[in-house]
């Protein structure tokens, strides 16, 4: 999944108020955990 589509997913998902701006994505997304430490580290 490309980052641009999920944002596109995150912004979506908001308009229709199931996702608030300050909700941990996390909670949403687990499995996307990995994949972002993964990219963070050097």
């Amino acid at each position: 999944m490309s980052k641009a589509f999920t944002g596109l997913v995150v912004q979506i998902l908001i308009q229709e108020g199931r996702l608030r701006q300050g909700d941990d994505i996390i909670t949403y997304l687990p499995e996307m955990r990995l994949n972002f430490r993964e990219n963070l580290l050097p």
